[in-house]
């Protein structure tokens, strides 16, 4: 053991005079800076992915059990969301080409639907007769 010792004071002699050359120490230093800005770049994309994974996995399980419970009610009759969509898609149809797919809803609910003023009596009686058409 100490001749281990020994012979490793003249190499830790010599690693301390290089040590002690300012070349050298920034070279060190920039080096390190580097290695640890990588070492927390890693370890935020593991922890990240890590945690994103399990929250979408519950996530996913949430939104399957959300959509198979039972909603109770006289207009629902006990269904769940999945069977009310299924009965309003045989109901109603299908769009296979929605037109307004890209559109966000906010910018739908503003400019095309119930997002303006309230019709005026006149205008509610000329809609009235549209529809009776």
């Amino acid at each position: 053991m100490e001749k281990i010792f020994s012979d490793s004071i003249p190499l830790l002699e010599a690693l301390d005079a290089e040590l002690q050359q300012p070349e050298w120490a920034d070279e060190c230093a920039r080096a390190l800076a580097a290695t640890v800005v990588e070492l927390r770049q890693a370890v935020a994309s593991a922890t990240s992915s890590l945690f994103l994974d399990l929250i979408n996995v519950d996530c996913s399980a949430f939104i399957d059990e959300w959509n198979h419970h039972p909603i109770s009610g006289v207009s629902t009759k006990n269904q769940s969301p999945a069977d009310l969509r299924f009965l309003s898609e045989i109901e109603n149809g299908v769009y296979l080409d929605d037109p307004l797919e890209d559109i966000h809803p906010d910018l739908l609910a503003r400019y095309h639907g119930t997002g303006g003023p309230s019709l005026s009596s006149e205008d509610q009686d000329d809609a009235d007769e549209m529809h009776d058409l």
